[in-house]
């Protein structure tokens, strides 16, 4: 009896080669798992098939290139490097995000399998919540949406009100109601602002490098001083008088508003007759 340690050959493949040098009383057990195969034989027949071992199961290099879809390539390359056998080889391109492996048939194929298991789409897409100081949600997601894959998503949450209307800001001018509902006005306006600078992203893990390299950007003093652009929708009251409120708060003169038609005009004189008083009736009857 002999075991057969393979380190190349896969322990069918082995198999194969044994089988025509066993005579007719020879047997073979293989332990896959262990990658041994076990021969019992006359000894001309084992010395036949030691040789025949000694010579197949060496190490035949090939190259393979394997082109990731969705899987970071140096992420999965310190997963690769441990299925290669101790003479393989492994490199990565990061351009084209492709592994380029070289080693036995055996060890590539582990190499394959790890590939189709991880290079799928399902198992790469995450999901992460930026608190964002700065720009408003709306403001941040125009900014990173040229940044993330096709396969990714930015969700913003919003109150059923703001999804219907699609707005970015609302101002609405209050109307005569009770303390109460003014309170609930104020406490929903402060929770909605909240929401708004807030936001989710959904992409490739391989792509989170760089949207959280912009998101840090997004929320350094940098952009605290960055002039920006807002628009706000009036659903009651006079558009004018907003405006000139907030020009004057923010001390920008009424003539430098765009769209704002300033209503000029000069006081209004009257002619007047001079005036009389009329005392009535004083004294006795008939005398004035």
């Amino acid at each position: 009896e002999a075991s057969f340690k393979l380190s190349y050959l896969y322990p069918e493949e082995a198999t194969v080669l044994i089988s025509p040098y066993l005579s007719a009383q020879g047997t073979i057990d293989v332990d896959v798992e262990k990658e041994v195969v076990k021969v019992q034989d006359a000894s001309y027949q084992l010395f036949q098939i030691a040789s025949l071992i000694e010579k197949k199961d060496t190490f035949s290099p090939q190259r393979k290139l394997f082109r990731l879809s969705y899987v970071s390539v140096r992420i999965l390359s310190y997963s690769a490097k441990e299925l290669l056998s101790e003479k393989g080889e492994l490199n990565i391109d990061e351009p084209s995000n492709s592994l380029i492996v070289v080693d036995a048939k055996k060890f590539l194929d582990r190499v394959d399998y790890l590939v189709q298991k991880e290079d799928r789409i399902e198992n790469q897409l995450i999901t992460k919540k930026y608190n964002l100081l700065y720009l408003s949600a709306q403001e941040a997601k125009v900014i990173l949406e040229p940044i993330i894959s096709q396969h990714g998503k930015i969700m913003i949450l919003s109150f059923p009100q703001e999804i219907k209307e699609k707005k970015e800001d609302v101002i609405s001018i209050p109307q005569k109601t009770s303390s109460d509902t003014c309170e609930e006005k104020e406490t929903t306006s402060r929770l909605s602002s909240m929401l708004q600078s807030v936001i989710y992203v959904s992409d490739l893990e391989k792509n989170f490098a760089e949207i959280e390299k912009i998101i840090q950007e997004l929320n350094s003093p940098v952009w605290a001083s960055k002039m920006i652009t807002r628009t706000f929708y009036i659903e009651d009251g006079s558009v004018e008088r907003i405006a000139l409120t907030i020009a004057n708060a923010i001390g920008v003169p009424a003539e430098h508003i765009e769209g704002l038609q300033l209503k000029t005009g000069t006081w209004m004189q009257m002619q007047l007759s001079s005036p009389t008083i009329d005392l009535g009736n004083i004294g006795a009857i008939g005398k004035k």
